[in-house]
């Protein structure tokens, strides 16, 4: 029979035996059992033990600046500072004085120059809820801080964006995000990106910016040819303004805006860490809170929306700006297509405009200086020996009818350099002793509109509109394009470009589109203006 096919057991105890009895060299060995006690014997010591307090730096801080809150020093000497992580207990006595009367002389709105570290433990007093009561006080000291020290420390946005940002969060304060955005000139990342641009997107989106927007987008806008040539300006500009007449147009057309329509999928909730890199104690607010959100950089039918939204814009500056290369792949409603051209085209015309040329033809104005000064020898007796007295001579003299006959006329008026014009005191003097009255075309008719009736959108169209536009739109009704519109703009001093320009940005800021196309109020929109009168 093989070895194998036998099975020796040794128990636990016989083995260890043998083991020390070889390790002894024969040695008797007591058997192991009686050398621990059984179980039920042990005794175990539950006495209590005295417990010390485990405190961490952040908390340390915390009792620190608690306990100096309102400590103040003396004016003393400037002590340089400089800390990777900066406390009290990294400083000094004569750095701690000086952080004192610093820090009072900042209650005061006096902000001296100091370093960086000084004022991160600042910063840190002010997170841990140190030197305010109301969490808006808190909010207002740490913009206040970081307005004043972020020109000297630029690296005061990076750190302060996220930080404030997390103020806002665990205080639960009704502050837009993107008011820090444009307080740090810095970018919003993460889920606060997605939870501002859902919110831009739903209340605001005039006020969204090409970054943020960018980040929307599949078609990295930065790396093209045109933005780094010469349409950088043209796309941050036109970019967001486009996005936004888009929105009103469906807001206007489909009864619901651009982000409802598209539908930006589910909200998931995500925990952000509180006041990364701070010297912040986690017993105040938590170490994270938990926020809810749209990730609208992952929801698909939102990016190729926008992304086609950049790409034809930029075709159309391009086109403009004369540059060659169009991008291709675009595909948009025919009426969305229409109505951004006709929008970017009009604002892109109007801001190549430049105020019309003014000279003065010398000639006539010395004339009409000389008319002034016999006007006021005129009207002026003066006696020699005694202060002035009546004579019993009266005077009567049509002014104005003086005036009528010394107009300058602006059609006569060139520049001869570009150096800013000196004119004599005298001669608005004299004008303005002879108002212009404005009416198109009849001194005595008054325009007005009835807007009753209408809806809300176009009664505060109407409460932007001046006179002179009121004056336009009439004639436009009355006689057409191309007819009657120098006249009203000369009797307001203007142009009828600038005129249409200001009437069709009312209509984009209230009804979400233009009113007049070239020189003739749009077809949808005559029956609107029919109540002028």
């Amino acid at each position: 029979m093989k070895s194998n096919d036998r099975m020796i057991e040794f128990t636990e105890i016989e083995i260890l035996e043998t083991i020390e009895s070889v390790e002894t060299q024969g040695t008797p060995i007591p058997p192991r059992s009686s050398s621990i006690p059984p179980k039920e014997e042990i005794e175990l010591d539950l006495s209590p033990v005295e417990e010390f307090p485990f405190y961490t730096k952040e908390h340390e801080f915390l009792l620190q600046a608690t306990e100096w809150t309102e400590r103040v020093e003396d004016e003393v000497p400037f002590v340089p500072f400089m800390s990777y992580w900066p406390t009290y207990d990294e400083m000094m006595e004569s750095q701690l004085k000086w952080y004192f009367y610093w820090r009072s002389e900042v209650r005061k709105e006096r902000y001296l120059d100091n370093d960086l570290s000084y004022v991160f433990v600042y910063i840190y007093e002010l997170i841990n809820g140190i030197g305010w009561d109301k969490p808006e006080e808190g909010y207002a000291l740490l913009l206040k801080i970081w307005e004043s020290y972020r020109a000297r420390y630029r690296q005061l946005n990076g750190y302060l964006a996220d930080w404030v940002s997390d103020f806002v969060l665990v205080h639960g304060l009704d502050i837009p995000l993107i008011d820090i955005l444009a307080q740090s000139q810095t970018s919003l990342k993460g889920e606060l990106l997605n939870i501002e641009l859902l919110r831009m997107l739903k209340e605001e989106p005039s006020r969204l910016t090409l970054e943020m927007l960018s980040a929307l987008s599949d078609y990295d806008m930065f790396r093209s040819k045109f933005y780094n040539s010469t349409g950088r300006l043209d796309l941050e500009l036109y970019i967001p303004k486009v996005i936004a007449l888009v929105d009103s147009y469906m807001l206007k057309t489909n009864e619901v805006n651009l982000i409802n329509m598209l539908h930006p999928g589910e909200e998931k909730t995500v925990e952000r860490y509180l006041f990364r890199s701070a010297m912040y104690d986690p017993n105040l607010y938590g170490r994270t809170v938990m926020l809810t959100c749209v990730p609208l950089q992952q929801y698909l039918p939102l990016r190729v929306y926008v992304t086609q939204l950049f790409k034809y814009t930029e075709n159309i500056l391009r086109e403009l700006r004369g540059f060659k290369g169009r991008l291709r792949g675009i595909e948009l409603e025919p009426e969305v297509k229409k109505l951004i051209k006709r929008y970017v085209t009009n604002e892109f015309t109007r801001a190549k405009k430049t105020p019309p040329s003014i000279s003065i033809d010398s000639a006539k104005l010395t004339a009409l200086q000389l008319d002034t000064e016999v006007v006021r020898n005129m009207l002026t007796i003066e006696d020699e020996n005694e202060t002035a007295k009546p004579t019993g001579i009266e005077i009567k003299m049509d002014i104005e009818s003086e005036i009528e006959n010394e107009q300058l006329s602006t059609k006569e008026i060139e520049y001869t350099d570009n150096e800013p014009m000196q004119l004599d005191t005298q001669v608005p003097n004299m004008l303005e002793s002879s108002p212009l009255q404005v009416n198109s075309g009849n001194e005595h008719e008054i325009i007005s509109w009835n807007t009753e009736g209408m809806d809300e959108e176009w009664q505060l169209f109407a409460s932007l509109l001046s006179t002179s536009h009121l004056d336009i739109l009439a004639t436009l009704m009355e006689k057409g394009p191309y007819h009657g519109l120098s006249q009203v703009a000369e009797a307001h001093g203007t142009m009828p470009a600038l005129l249409i320009d200001e009437i069709n940005e009312a209509s984009m800021e209230t009804i979400g589109d233009l009113v007049i196309d070239g020189e003739q109020i749009m077809d949808e929109y005559i029956s609107y203006f029919k109540n002028l009168k």
